[in-house]
C-alpha cells in the first residue's frame, strides 16, 4: 500500500510513528514504508513511465530552474511589455501557471481579455506551452494531468491500495489523478484523523512579542511540570499564523525561554527542545552566504562592507590563525573611507610584516584567486561556469580548514545539489558571463526554504498550513486576530478575477476564504485535547480583537494558564534577587602622565568620563565608515591644506594686502588645483573630471571669500600653521597641533581654528565644554592672547567666531559684553581644563553624559555602557517604565 500525504512534514512524521511502531513491536528490522509527499510520488511514477519506455526521449520533465529560466526569458523577450524586475515577475507567472494546470482553466475563455494583466500573461503561457511542446518539455504543474493519462492508458504499474492523508480540498487535478485510479479498479482510502474537539480557551494579549513569550513560557512549563510531557512520543505545537515574517523573532524569544546559555547560535545546537518547521532560503545560511561574496567580488571596485564580511569570516582557510588580524585589516580598510577598495588595496596592507593586521596566508589566498579569476573566460555555459565556481571558492579557502557541524555539512551538501541544478540550465540559457551566472545562482539559492533536519523536538512551530493531518498532545495558535483570521481575499494578478471565482480557485473571494478557514479552524482544534488561541491586542497603532471564528471560546487569563506574564515575570525575578550593589565609577589611574588622544582627551572627558575612557583607555572606537564624493572631514582637510600653502606664499596680512586681486585669485586657482590632485590620490571621487571641477569652483569661491574677510583685520604676521608642540595640560602630556597663530603688532597671539561646519564660541565655556580644543591652544600659547577665534568656511557663511576685548580685531566679533576679560577667560579654562585632566588620570569613568540627546545620539557604545537599560526604572507603583 502507498500513503500519500499532503506535506513533507506529515509523511516524515508518519514515517517516525511507523517506525516507532515496529520498534515497540520487538522488530529489528522492517520493509520501510512506502509514505510520499503527493509531488515526490508525482515523481515517482515519472520515474516509472520513463524506465518502462512509454516516454523514452520525446518528453523531458523540466526542473523548476529550468522552468524559472524559461519564464524569464520569455518575459525578457516581451517588448510590449517592459518590466524592471524580471525574476520576481517570472516567479509570479509560473505561481499563476500553476493554478491554471492545477485548476484547468479553459484557454479560450473570453474572459482573459478582461485585463492588460490577464492579456500579457496569456500571452507569456501560450509562447511558454509553445516552446514546451517544440522542445519536448513537461512542466511540472501537468505533470499530474500526464500520469493520469499514462494510467488511464495502462502504461504506469501502480498499487493496488491508496492512502491519502492531510488534505484540505483536493484541487481538480487530483481528483482527476484518483479517479483515474479508482477507474483502474485501485482502492483509493482517505485517512480521516480522528479525534474529537479538546478543551480549547482563548487569550489576548499585549502585542506579538508578548503573545510569542507566553506560548514560549507556556511550551516550558508544560515540559516542566506536566508528567506525561517525560514520553519520547509527546508533542507540544506551536502554530504561528504568520510564521515567514516573524521567524526571527519567533527562534530569538524561544531560545531565550529554552536555551538561554546558547543564544549566540541557536541554530547550531541540533539538540534544542524546540524546532522551526520554516527554513531559511540557503543564500542566507553563513557559510553559503560567504561563498556568494566570494564569487561577487571583483579585483576592481570591492564595497568596502562586503570584503569586511568577507575578511571577517570563519569559512575562509586561516580564519582561526589570522582571525585578529584579519578584523584589523578590516579596520584599516574601513580607515581609508572610501566606498569600494580594489583588490591591489587590501594586498598592499595585508603584506607588511610590520603591521598587527599582516595577513600572509590571507595574501597568498587573494593572489590564487585573482590569477583564477582573470583567466575566466568571459561567456561560458552553466555547466562551465558550475565547475569555476568551486574552483574559485577553493582558491580563497572556502569552506575553511576546520570541521563542520552537521547543519553545516547539509548545507554544503545543499550546495552541491544547487550547482548540479544551475549546471543543468546549458539548453535553456546558453553561454552567459560571470556576473549573469552568480546572480542565476544566487536567485536559485533564493528560491526556496532549506531546513536542515535534526533530532526530533518536543515542541514543534509549524505554520498555519503545514499542519495538515498531524496530532499533538497540546497545541498553541498564535496571531488569531480579526484583520488576520480569516484571511482577507487575495486573488492572482495575472489570471482573470471572474474566471478565479468561476473555478473557485484558493483566495480568489472572500466567500472561499470563509469556508477554508472555517474548515481549517475545526482541524485545527480537533488536533490536540488542549488547545489556547491567542491573538495580539494591539499591532503598531491599531487596536485588534479576536478573531470571529474563535469568538465563542471562553476568554482566560494569565494567571489561569499558569503564567506570569512578561511585566510580572519580570517584577518576580526583581523581587526574588538577592545581590550586593557596588558603585564603582572610578577605573585605574593613569601610570604615566602622557596619553593618546590629544585635545580630543578633554572633549571626550566633558562628554562623558565612561566615553573618555573606553576609548581612550580601552582602544573601544566605531570603526570608520565609507561615504559616498568627499565627507565632511574630507573638505575640512582640503580647506586646511589649501589655506596652510596659501598662507605659506603671503606670510602676513601687509602680504595679503600687496598681493593683487588678479594675482591672489591665481594662486587660490593653483594651490585648490594642486591639492586636489594630491589629494586625489586618496579619494576616487576626485579622480572624476566634473566632480573636480565642482569642488575647484566651490573651494575658490569660498576660500576668496575668506581672504577678502582678512584683509579687513588689524596688521598680523602668520607664525606658526599646523606646528606640532609637546605640552601639558591638566597634568597630561599632549602633542597639539594648532591650525594657525598669528602675532599682532604689539607681539599679541590671535588663535584661530578653521571649521567647515557649523561651530559657536559658546561651545569653549562651562564645567563641560563641547569643544575644548581651542582653550587648550590658548592657555598654552607661548604670549598673551588678544583673542580666539573659528573661522567658518562654509558654503553661504565665511565669517569670524570668538572672544576678544579689542574692538575691530577681526570683522564681525564685538568684544564681550560681559565685565569678563579674555585673560580671566584663559585662567578659568586653566581651571576647568585642570579639573577635566585630573578626572582622566584618576581613572574616572562614570557613565554620565553632559547631554544624552546630543551626547548619546551619535555614540557607538550604548552596548558597552548600557544607558538604556540604566535609565529604566520601577516608578513607585510597580510599573516597569522608561525614565
Amino acid at each position: 500500500m502507498t500513503l500519500i500525504t499532503a506535506t513533507t512534514r506529515l509523511s516524515r512524521e508518519l514515517q517516525r510513528e511507523y517506525d516507532r511502531k515496529q520498534v515497540a513491536a520487538g522488530l529489528s528490522t522492517w520493509p520501510t514504508a512506502h509514505i510520499l509527499p503527493f509531488q515526490a510520488w508525482l515523481a515517482e511514477l515519472w520515474d516509472r513511465s520513463v524506465y518502462s519506455g512509454e516516454v523514452g526521449g520525446t518528453l523531458r520533465l523540466l526542473r523548476p530552474s529550468e522552468e524559472r529560466a524559461i519564464w524569464e526569458d520569455i518575459i525578457r523577450a516581451d517588448g510590449e511589455s517592459p518590466l524592471l524586475e524580471v525574476p520576481a515577475t517570472a516567479a509570479a507567472a509560473l505561481r499563476a501557471w500553476g493554478l491554471l494546470c492545477e485548476w484547468g482553466l479553459p484557454w479560450d475563455a473570453p474572459e482573459w481579455n478582461d485585463s492588460t494583466d490577464s492579456k500579457v500573461f496569456y500571452r507569456w503561457a501560450r509562447e511558454f506551452r509553445r516552446r514546451s511542446r517544440e522542445n519536448g518539455w513537461l512542466s511540472n504543474a501537468e505533470l499530474p494531468v500526464f500520469i493520469a493519462d499514462r494510467i488511464g492508458e495502462g502504461a504506469i504499474p501502480v498499487p493496488e491500495q491508496v492512502e491519502i492523508v492531510g488534505f484540505l480540498e483536493l484541487t481538480p487535478v487530483q481528483k482527476r489523478l484518483f479517479d483515474t485510479l479508482t477507474s483502474q479498479g485501485r482502492e483509493i482510502k482517505q485517512r480521516v484523523v480522528s479525534q474529537a474537539p479538546g478543551n480549547a480557551v482563548r487569550i489576548g494579549l499585549v502585542d506579538t512579542d508578548r503573545e510569542i513569550r507566553a506560548a514560549a513560557e507556556w511550551a516550558r512549563r508544560i515540559l516542566e511540570t506536566d508528567t506525561e510531557a517525560s514520553s519520547p512520543e509527546f508533542r507540544i505545537g506551536i502554530v504561528v499564523a504568520n510564521l515567514e515574517q516573524c521567524r526571527g523573532r519567533v527562534e530569538r524569544i524561544f531560545s531565550e525561554a529554552f536555551h538561554p546559555t546558547s543564544h549566540l547560535r541557536p541554530d547550531r545546537d541540533t539538540h534544542r527542545l524546540f524546532n522551526i518547521s520554516l527554513g531559511l532560503p540557503l543564500g542566507e545560511y553563513p557559510i553559503i552566504a560567504a561563498a556568494f561574496l566570494t564569487l561577487e567580488s571583483r579585483p576592481h571596485g570591492i564595497p568596502v562592507e562586503t570584503l569586511g564580511r568577507l575578511l571577517r569570516s570563519p569559512f575562509l582557510r586561516g580564519a582561526a590563525s589570522e582571525w585578529t588580524s584579519r578584523a584589523l585589516l578590516d579596520a584599516a580598510l574601513r580607515s581609508l573611507r572610501e566606498p569600494e577598495v580594489s583588490l591591489q588595496d587590501v594586498l598592499a596592507l595585508a603584506w607588511r610584516a610590520d603591521v598587527p593586521y599582516h595577513c600572509p596566508e590571507l595574501q597568498s589566498q587573494l593572489i590564487a584567486w585573482r590569477k583564477f579569476r582573470q583567466e575566466l573566460t568571459p561567456h561560458q555555459m552553466p555547466s562551465d561556469w558550475a565547475a569555476l565556481f568551486s574552483g574559485l571558492l577553493e582558491a580563497m579557502g572556502w569552506p575553511g580548514a576546520g570541521p563542520l557541524d552537521s547543519v553545516q555539512f547539509q548545507t554544503i551538501k545543499k550546495w552541491h545539489e544547487l550547482l548540479s541544478d544551475f549546471a543543468g540550465l546549458d539548453s535553456v540559457l546558453g553561454s552567459i558571463g560571470l556576473e549573469a551566472a552568480v546572480g542565476r545562482l544566487y536567485r536559485l539559492a533564493s528560491s526556496g526554504q532549506f531546513q536542515p533536519e535534526s533530532d526530533p523536538a518536543p515542541v514543534q512551530i509549524l505554520g498555519l498550513f503545514e499542519t495538515s493531518g498531524l496530532v499533538f498532545d497540546r497545541l498553541w495558535i498564535m496571531g488569531m486576530h480579526d484583520a488576520a483570521w480569516p484571511p482577507p481575499p487575495s486573488p492572482d494578478a495575472f489570471l482573470p478575477f471572474r474566471l478565479q471565482r468561476k473555478f473557485d480557485l484558493p483566495r480568489s473571494s472572500p466567500e472561499r476564504e470563509l469556508e477554508f478557514a472555517h474548515t481549517l479552524t475545526a482541524r485545527l482544534v480537533a488536533s490536540a485535547p488542549s488547545v489556547v488561541v491567542s491573538y495580539p491586542q494591539r499591532a503598531d497603532d491599531s487596536d485588534l480583537r479576536v478573531s470571529p471564528l474563535f469568538q465563542t471560546l471562553p476568554e482566560v487569563e494569565a494567571e489561569e494558564l499558569g503564567l506570569l506574564g512578561s511585566d510580572r515575570y519580570v517584577h518576580a525575578l526583581r523581587e526574588s534577587r538577592r545581590c550586593e550593589v557596588v558603585e564603582d565609577h572610578n577605573g585605574p589611574g593613569l601610570a604615566e602622565a602622557s596619553a593618546g588622544g590629544g585635545t580630543s582627551l578633554f572633549k571626550l572627558q566633558a562628554m562623558c568620563p565612561f566615553k573618555a575612557f573606553a576609548e581612550l583607555r580601552l582602544g573601544a572606537t566605531e570603526l570608520d565608515e565609507a561615504e559616498t564624493g568627499l565627507s565632511a572631514l574630507d573638505r575640512g582637510l582640503l580647506i586646511h591644506r589649501v589655506l596652510q600653502r596659501i598662507w605659506d606664499v603671503l606670510g602676513s596680512h601687509a602680504g595679503l594686502l600687496s598681493t593683487g586681486d588678479e594675482q591672489l585669485a591665481d594662486i587660490v586657482r593653483r594651490t585648490v588645483a594642486a591639492e586636489l590632485y594630491a589629494f586625489g590620490r586618496r579619494r576616487r571621487a576626485l579622480r572624476r573630471e566634473r566632480f573636480r571641477e565642482i569642488e575647484q569652483e566651490r573651494l575658490e569661491r569660498v576660500i576668496a571669500e575668506w581672504l577678502q574677510l582678512e584683509r579687513e583685520r588689524q596688521p598680523f604676521t602668520v607664525v606658526q600653521q599646523e606646528a606640532r608642540r609637546r605640552v601639558t595640560v591638566g597634568g597630561i602630556d599632549l602633542s597639539i597641533r594648532a591650525d594657525r597663530m598669528d602675532r599682532l603688532e604689539n607681539g599679541d597671539f590671535v588663535v584661530l581654528d578653521y571649521k567647515t561646519g557649523g561651530c559657536s564660541a559658546s561651545d569653549w565655556f562651562g564645567a563641560r565644554p563641547n569643544d575644548p580644543q581651542l582653550p587648550i591652544y590658548a592657555v598654552t600659547a607661548e604670549a598673551p592672547v588678544a583673542g580666539v577665534f573659528y573661522g567658518q568656511l562654509k558654503t553661504g557663511r565665511v565669517t569670524f567666531r570668538g572672544v576678544t576685548d579689542s574692538e575691530g580685531l577681526v570683522p564681525g566679533v564685538k568684544p564681550s559684553r560681559d565685565a569678563v576679560s579674555i585673560d580671566q577667560k584663559i585662567d578659568g579654562w586653566q581651571d576647568v581644563l585642570d579639573q577635566l585632566g585630573e578626572d582622566f588620570r584618576e581613572g574616572r569613568a562614570a557613565v554620565d553624559p553632559k547631554d544624552r540627546r546630543k551626547s548619546c545620539q551619535y555614540c557607538a557604545l550604548p552596548t558597552l555602557c548600557r544607558i538604556n537599560e540604566a535609565q529604566r526604572a520601577w516608578d513607585a507603583g510597580g510599573e516597569y517604565t522608561d525614565a
